[in-house]
């Protein structure tokens, strides 16, 4: 297990929060989505329209297919939606293709293809009103038809009407999981408006079949994983019914990846809010800033737990008890000449006079590899101090300044002259007032 080591090397990148104004804050935050889905209207209209190639040749035969009339009306269409990539089409039917339509209609009354594209036509020629009437009609015919329901999103969502594009989203991503291509991605973008959050947060909040897919995209998206990690919080807040093993390793795996990025993009503030809505989150030794200080439990959610690291050349292990070799603790082992960071911690220190203490579970040897407790500003890199164990503890006093409230609190292994003969082992180290 290898950290990244560019981890505390950005510079902060959280800016003072500022009142926004909003006057239409539901119709802001689906805007990201709503320009997307108007390429997916074309693509799945376009892709949709050309599966049958011969539509006239099931005409010849009688009697005729509702069907067949409707491939037939739109034989045209198809070519004018690819015409125009990236937007919602503008498309007009010849008076052939309007027949056609009509014809397949009265035919085959559960055909919604021909009631789709006639609604297009009337998009096309700017009445968004009569299109919508022949789009509901079209979806109360079939409710897996994608160039419908595309349309019902992007309609409501360029209306700002998050009502009715919840179940639109929802119905088109379950019928046809392709469009999740397009949509998840779109929803990861419109977090970058800080209004999109509570929309989401309502859609997510109906528990749909794809948030776990949402949640996989949004974790690596780093331009917007801080409003990826608020958007998390309410929806960790919002878990009332306990889940199944399966649905309870995917969050665990989740929150486990959003607390480091966020972490590693510097969004203290909003991965400590995390961390503190998580099942299993540890509270602090009473005036104490150091989680789990003592070792004596196995780290469940790093950077405000234990982050344990190893390499080829050193590592560290939690071991509780006595052991087989007769430690506890942090377990440290190292080749001969090696050493780098075997452990590290997030911790929140308050300004003021402070004092560290940590203690070895082993004798001290002073040839063999010895430990280093090193605390360093995670906004600045600032090194406030870094102190060897020459001993079996370790006492540092230290003022914390006002201006850096998140710390690394970092566990070294340092090559030593001889080998050891005892397992290096740190017992202890805790943070608090002095």
């Amino acid at each position: 297990m290898t950290r990244d080591p560019g981890v505390a090397r950005y510079r902060d990148a959280r800016q003072p929060t500022r009142a926004l104004t909003l006057p239409a804050p539901r119709t802001i935050a689906l805007s990201v989505v709503a320009v997307a889905l108007a390429a997916l209207v074309a693509m799945v209209t376009w892709g949709g329209l050309n599966k049958n190639r011969q539509p006239h040749l099931a005409l010849l035969v009688a009697p005729t297919n509702g069907f067949a009339y409707a491939r037939a009306a739109v034989r045209g269409v198809a070519a004018q939606v690819g015409n125009n990539p990236g937007q919602l089409a503008t498309v007009t039917l010849s008076p052939a293709q309007r027949q056609a339509a009509l014809e397949s209609y009265k035919r085959e009354p559960l055909s919604s293809q021909g009631l789709a594209i006639a609604a297009l036509a009337a998009e096309g020629v700017g009445n968004s009103k009569r299109a919508r009437e022949l789009m509901a009609a079209a979806l109360q015919l079939s409710r897996r038809d994608s160039l419908v329901n595309g349309w019902t999103v992007f309609d409501a969502s360029r209306r700002g009407d998050l009502d009715a594009a919840i179940p639109a989203l929802d119905r088109s991503m379950v019928t046809d999981p392709a469009t999740s291509s397009v949509y998840i991605p779109a929803m990861v973008r419109s977090l970058e408006q800080p209004a999109s959050i509570p929309v989401l947060a309502k859609i997510l909040a109906r528990k749909p079949t794809w948030e776990l897919t949402f949640w996989r995209a949004a974790v690596v998206a780093r331009p917007t994983i801080g409003n990826v990690g608020k958007l998390r919080v309410l929806r960790v807040r919002a878990r009332h019914a306990p889940s199944g093993a399966s649905e309870a390793d995917d969050n665990r795996n989740i929150d486990r990846a959003l607390l480091a990025t966020l972490a590693e993009r510097r969004e203290f503030a909003t991965a400590l809010e995390l961390y503190r809505t998580l099942p299993g989150a540890r509270a602090q030794s009473p005036g104490q800033v150091v989680s789990n200080d003592s070792f004596i439990a196995t780290p469940v959610w790093p950077p405000f737990d234990w982050d344990v690291l190893a390499t080829g050349e050193y590592s560290g292990t939690i071991e509780q008890g006595s052991g087989a070799r007769g430690s506890e603790g942090l377990v440290v082992e190292s080749l001969p000449g090696s050493g780098g960071t075997v452990a590290r911690q997030l911790v929140v220190v308050p300004p003021g006079q402070m004092r560290m203490r940590a203690a070895l579970a082993n004798p001290f040897e002073a040839d063999a590899n010895r430990l280093s407790i090193r605390l360093i500003c995670a906004t600045t890199d600032a090194r406030v101090f870094e102190a060897e164990i020459a001993a079996n503890s370790l006492q540092r006093d230290f003022r914390a300044a006002p201006g850096c409230r998140y710390h690394w609190l970092e566990v070294l292994v340092r090559p030593g002259m001889a080998e050891s003969r005892q397992p290096l082992a740190l017992r202890s180290i805790a943070i608090g007032p002095r």
